[in-house]
């Protein structure tokens, strides 16, 4: 009897997708001079692949843009995070999907 040999190929591939609720609309970022989407600390902590405490020192830092809302929530803009993680290619995020692959 013969013997055949199988060869298997996973290809694993990640995509995060933001869905924003329509009440939600865009802010204006003082730092951006633009509107853009803004996000939680946590939703910004998933799209960069780090710990939410690692956004909290982003943000102490002065590396991201946010804004603080009445009673203390604290959103970050969605262009200075993409910018820090290298993201992001554009000035304006229009798009609320994030592919984690591209590092472009």
């Amino acid at each position: 009897m013969k013997r055949r040999k199988r060869l298997e190929i996973t290809v694993e591939t990640s995509l995060l997708t933001i869905r924003r609720s329509k009440c939600r609309n865009p802010v204006w970022c003082i730092e951006c001079s633009s509107p853009v989407q803004q996000v939680t600390p946590e939703e910004a902590a998933v799209s960069a692949s780090v710990s939410t405490r690692s956004v909290y020192q982003w943000v102490e830092a002065g590396q991201l843009h946010f804004n603080e809302m009445a009673g203390g929530a604290l959103l970050i803009c969605l262009n200075s995070l993409l910018r820090l993680t290298d993201k992001g290619e554009s000035n304006h995020v229009a798009e609320q999907t994030i592919d984690l692959n591209n590092r472009d």
